[in-house]
């Protein structure tokens, strides 16, 4: 295993990666890049990502920028009633005050441990651009059919990764006069004889 080497572990490879120049930007999901032999044998390497994403209104930029990890996960997309009992969209982002900083372009649902959780692209995301969904990727009929969403699933047919291709996603965030904003959380290991 030459590749486990120390710029490896320190994960040189991403650590000065830039979406703003990238075809296609993750959004969403919990991926194993790899994974091979079981925890905790020895041999045992893998690599978890985990991304996340929130549409940021612009005058909330500021105020998204100091929110602290907890704030920052992609399984937490409920509707719910505030402590005055105003009722938040299952699309609301980090309510402050009654007011939202943002909303989410994909939604995750979990039912019960009998069922995979339930993956959904934002309808309103899918309507601006006129989508349809074939497989495990979105496409723009209007367009030529060209991808704009594609999506990794398990074997199980669980969506575990979803990516948005820059340009559509850079036109829909202008006419929301937002930006985005990715949270991703990556880790590399490996159970070694030495």
């Amino acid at each position: 295993m030459n590749k486990l080497t120390k710029d490896w572990f320190e994960l040189k490879d991403h650590r000065r990666r830039l979406f703003s120049k990238a075809v296609w930007i993750p959004v969403h999901g919990i991926v194993h890049p790899e994974r091979t032999g079981e925890y905790p044998d020895i041999g045992h390497v893998e690599e978890t990502l985990i991304v996340g994403s929130a549409v940021i209104y612009d005058q909330h930029r500021e105020e998204a920028e100091g929110l602290e990890w907890h704030y920052w996960t992609p399984n937490d997309t409920v509707p719910y009633l505030d402590d005055d009992k105003r009722y938040f969209t299952a699309d609301s982002f980090c309510v402050r005050d009654g007011e939202r900083l943002g909303f989410r372009l994909v939604f995750s649902q979990f039912l019960n441990t009998l069922h995979p959780s339930q993956v959904s692209i934002h309808q309103d995301f899918v309507y601006a651009f006129g989508l349809l969904e074939e497989g495990e990727r979105w496409v723009r009929p209007s367009d030529g059919y060209e991808d704009v969403i594609r999506t990794t699933k398990d074997d199980e047919g669980q969506v575990k990764l979803v990516e948005i291709r820059s340009e559509y996603l850079r036109d829909y965030l202008a006419a929301h006069k937002a930006s985005l904003r990715l949270y991703y959380y990556r880790e590399r290991r490996a159970i070694l004889s030495e």
